[in-house]
């Protein structure tokens, strides 16, 4: 069965200003926002305020550590870094200047670089003009708010982060607090069906501000929240844009257990989904992920002539991701090995039964032939006989219904059963 149900849209808008502007609108299950500003220098010079070269830029905090900077192609772009980091805190949208000539693709990696390591920083657009001026790069930053209101709107994020936070449960491992975040997200907050059908971001829905003040986002909303919680209960994690049948999408990857898994939180927020589960994508290896997901490529891999032309979101970082051991079914389901030996089964649909459970899942062992092993399962009877085992376990109190609905979820190598009662 194929679980990849979700629909993108992409819509690509040029946008008249000062100068070129071109904005790619990437909404669905996801929505990633690229909006790039090109510009010659005899265009611009002439419209935007004169400003002084910026030599010095801001040194790099001792306990900051930033998987995007750190792998940014030179270390003048780790000088930007610094400088966006400074203006970007500013109370409104700035422009500044950098040392040098900066190609547009160098501005774009850092700008994106930044936002990706500061999820927080929700006011900051990904959109950005610059201009060259004797010899040096004019950089016109652009926030979705300024002044009081943006003072406002922080108050009110770092007031619901800290509520969350100090939800989460405690003295819990890695996997405990990133289920608690994924949870969270999905219980609370909506997937923006508006902004898909008008094929427009209008708000916040591509931001954690979206996602968790407003409870209401696109996927980049859902995944730079997902970041920003994970940085507050100390996980590690990235954001990574690529495309699901050829159409935008982002999700993150968290290292758990020293680790690295990919976690699609908007994926798992499946309200209303019967076929699927809110973990469904929740701690999957590359070679899970790949077969619906595709991390687009990096900067560092983009050439000096596809520079010219790329009019959608790279990477800066994507690791790699070979584990399964902090998948989640893997954690909490019981994996069958060999049919002929059911009693782990059994034991699982009683217990699912006794709790009056909606759904139980098992994991079918790497080991075995997917889709040999499960129309075993299903067609020769061993469902029916383990459903009959777990009713004679609890005495039929409750009573299972042994034709059950059943989903193959061969990407993950999942049985999800549809428990039914008489």
């Amino acid at each position: 069965m194929n679980i990849n149900n979700k629909s993108c849209v992409k819509k690509i808008t040029a946008i008249a200003v000062v100068f070129a502007l071109t904005s790619v609108f990437l909404l669905s299950s996801c929505s990633v926002i690229s909006e790039k500003s090109r510009s010659s220098s005899q265009s611009a010079a002439t419209t935007v305020s004169k400003t002084q070269p910026q030599t010095a830029s801001p040194n790099k905090p001792e306990d900051f550590y930033g998987y995007c900077y750190n792998n940014l192609s030179s270390d003048n772009l780790k000088d930007l870094y610094w400088q966006i980091d400074e203006y970007a805190n500013k109370k409104s949208s700035i422009k500044f200047c950098a040392d040098g000539e900066l190609s547009g693709k160098q501005v774009y990696e850092t700008l994106f670089a930044y936002k990706n390591d500061h999820p927080e920083v929700f006011w900051l657009k990904n959109s950005y003009q610059y201009y060259y001026e004797n010899g040096n790069t004019h950089i016109y930053l652009a926030f979705s708010m300024n002044g009081d209101i943006l003072a406002d709107a922080k108050t009110r994020l770092n007031t619901v982060v800290e509520k969350i936070v100090n939800s989460a449960p405690k003295n819990a491992s890695e996997f405990e607090r990133e289920l608690y975040i994924n949870d969270y997200l999905s219980d609370n907050c909506e997937y923006d069906y508006d902004a898909l059908e008008n094929q427009e971001i209008v708000a916040n829905e591509n931001d954690a501000y979206g996602a968790l003040v407003d409870k209401k986002a696109v996927c980049e909303g859902y995944a730079r929240a997902f970041q920003l919680l994970c940085s507050k209960l100390d996980l590690e994690c990235v954001s990574i844009v690529g495309t699901t049948d050829n159409i935008a999408h982002q999700w993150n990857c968290v290292k758990i257990g020293g680790s690295w898994y990919h976690i699609d939180a908007t994926w798992n927020d499946t309200k209303n989904d019967e076929k699927h589960s809110e973990y469904d994508y929740f701690n999957l290896n590359d070679e899970q992920m790949n077969k619906t997901h595709k991390a687009n490529r990096l900067f560092s891999e983009l050439t000096d002539k596809e520079s010219e032309k790329y009019d959608y979101m790279l990477n800066i970082f994507v690791p790699e991701c070979k584990s399964n051991e902090y998948n989640y079914y893997r954690q909490t389901c019981v994996t069958v090995s060999d049919i002929e030996y059911g009693d782990k089964a059994v034991n699982a649909i009683a217990q699912a039964a006794a709790d009056r459970a909606p759904y139980l899942s098992i994991v079918i062992d790497e080991s075995l032939d997917f889709g040999n092993t499960t129309d075993k399962i299903l067609n020769d009877g061993y469902m029916y006989g383990w459903i009959e085992k777990a009713n004679e376990q609890n005495g039929y109190q409750p009573e299972l219904r042994t034709d059950c609905l059943v989903y193959k979820k061969e990407n993950i190598g999942v049985l999800t059963m549809k428990l039914e009662y008489n």
